[in-house]
Order: structure tokens, then C-alpha cells, then sequence
């Protein structure tokens, strides 16, 4: 396995990658049909390009304030810094969630990142589960009082998942190379 970090736009390879993974970067590559363009370039014929991200869309009201209520409760008992809080606690939880995600550029949502994919690549499949124990857990501490923490933060949020009480925010696509997915003159 060969670890690659480098700006997308300015890599090049001597040969192509049987499969790359994408973490937490597809909904801000732009322009995003250039981006998947050079990706499937870079993919042998057959390869796997593995998305592992968040549909910035998919939460609602009610998934928000859940997200929110664990970072203050996680706050109040002092395993939180209130400074990862960004925004206004006294808006509602999908306008925060809205301002804590406005960005330079506009971020793309998981319908317009699987649409971008299907037309560069053959989508084998997308799934969708529990993300937001992510973003609550990297403010915990690391030591045995934050692991069991965030194994309990991340049970909630997947058995609240599974129980359709709150939407799945995380997206993983896998697509594939082949011949014929060369689409639109790309």
C-alpha cells in the first residue's frame, strides 16, 4: 500500500492505483467533475475509488440538536472546550449547523457528489450511517474517560440511526473504472 498526500489537482502518477480512498474531501473539491475526472484518471481500468464522507444536506432539525446537545452536555461536564462551539447556541440547531459550514467556497451535497460520480464511474455502491460522533468526538480528551465517552456518544448516535430518530449523515460511495464509463467527452 503507497500513502499519497498531495493537491489532487497537481498529482500525477507513473502508474495507475488499483484503488484510492477519498476521505472527508469530496464536498470541497471544485470544480468537482474536473476533480473526479483526474481521480478516474489516475485509476487502473476496473480500480476502486472509495468516497468516505458527509452529505452536508442530510441532517434536519432534529438530527442538529442532537449534535448540539452532546457537544454542551459533553461541555458541562467538563470534557468539552466550549471554544469548538462556534456558533450562537440560542439559533436553531440547522441554522448553526448551516453557519458552522459556510465556507469560501459552496460545499457539495451528497446528491450532487453521487450525480458526479455516476457520470464518471460505475457507482457500485453508497451507503449511509452515523457521522456526527466524529465531530463531537475530536473535542473529547485522549485518555480512557474520552474513548469511553466517544464509544458512547458513537452508540447513541448509531442506535438512533438504525431506529430512523435521526437521518444518517455519513456517506461512503465505491465506484468503479471501467471502459465504458468514459462519459461526456471526459
Amino acid at each position: 500500500m503507497r500513502w499519497v498526500e498531495a493537491d489532487l489537482f497537481d498529482f500525477s502518477a507513473e502508474r495507475m492505483f488499483d484503488a484510492i480512498v477519498v476521505v472527508a474531501t469530496l464536498h470541497h473539491l471544485d470544480p468537482l467533475g474536473d476533480a473526479l475526472s483526474h481521480l478516474r484518471s489516475l485509476l487502473a481500468e476496473g480500480g476502486l475509488l472509495i468516497i468516505d464522507d458527509f452529505d452536508l444536506e442530510a441532517p434536519d432539525e432534529s438530527t442538529c440538536r442532537w449534535y448540539y446537545d452532546a457537544q454542551q452536555r459533553l461541555e458541562a461536564a467538563g470534557l468539552y472546550s466550549g471554544d469548538r462551539i462556534k456558533t450562537d447556541r440560542d439559533l436553531p440547531p440547522l441554522t448553526r449547523w448551516r453557519l458552522d459550514h459556510q465556507h469560501e467556497h459552496k460545499l457539495h451535497s451528497g446528491a450532487v457528489m453521487k450525480a458526479a460520480l455516476a457520470e464518471q464511474l460505475d457507482l457500485c455502491r453508497v451507503e449511509r450511517g452515523p457521522y456526527l460522533y466524529r465531530y463531537v468526538c475530536a473535542g473529547l480528551p485522549e485518555d480512557e474517560i474520552g474513548a469511553r465517552a466517544a464509544e458512547e456518544i458513537f452508540k447513541r448516535e448509531n442506535n438512533a440511526v438504525a431506529e430512523g430518530e435521526l437521518l444518517p449523515v455519513w456517506l461512503r460511495f465505491v465506484a468503479q473504472h471501467a471502459r465504458h464509463t468514459l462519459r461526456h467527452g471526459a
